[in-house]
């Protein structure tokens, strides 16, 4: 019996999370008309990137320096949870972390070129993505590690919501089509 009520609690609290995600986008749907009104408060060209692990290493850590060391033009932000931001702010400066669900976090999904992720598209907005359809955001997604050997369901990347994903090799590639059923197209 205990078993169950654990799990009717736990269904619980997910709902109610998942309301707080749809009311924080519906809160920056509603801003980002009024920042836009104030340019100077809407960076240019705005990317995002969000690991699930927000450990600052891997493919996520690579990535972000590339952009900050070759593109100054692109305004790069790390998305994570309130509770990893102390860590993060040992390599990230402060006002490029984002509160991973955060309404700011929405407002600039919003307005982004491009979201990166390693896992999944909640890495970088919860729900976002999966509620707002029409988006002009891509989504790139740099899993690490060779997801194709890890026994990935057939439909894994079939089903994920990116524009491209990327592998650590042509061997990883072939696993991910061949195995895990993602588009050829998508490659890079």
């Amino acid at each position: 019996m205990k078993n169950y009520a654990f799990k009717k609690t736990l269904k619980k609290n997910r709902l109610i999370e998942k309301l707080g995600y749809i009311i924080r986008i519906v809160c920056a749907c509603i801003a980002i008309p009024v920042l836009k009104i104030n340019a100077k408060l809407v960076p240019k060209k705005v990317w995002l990137l969000g690991l699930g692990d927000d450990i600052y290493a891997n493919n996520g850590k690579v990535f972000y320096e590339y952009i900050k060391e070759k593109h100054a033009d692109i305004d790069i932000y790390w998305v994570c949870e309130k509770q990893s931001r102390e860590e993060l702010s040992k390599y990230i400066s402060e006002d490029r972390l984002l509160n991973r669900g955060s309404i700011r976090n929405y407002c600039m999904v919003i307005i982004a070129e491009v979201a990166i992720y390693g896992f999944s598209d909640f890495d970088v907005a919860p729900g976002y993505f999966r509620l707002i359809k029409d988006h002009s955001t891509v989504l790139v997604n740099i899993s690490h590690g060779y997801d194709g050997l890890k026994g990935m369901p057939f439909d894994y990347y079939a089903k994920m919501p990116a524009d491209i994903i990327c592998a650590a090799s042509s061997y990883e590639k072939r696993i991910k089509i061949e195995r895990c059923g993602a588009d050829e197209k998508k490659y890079f």
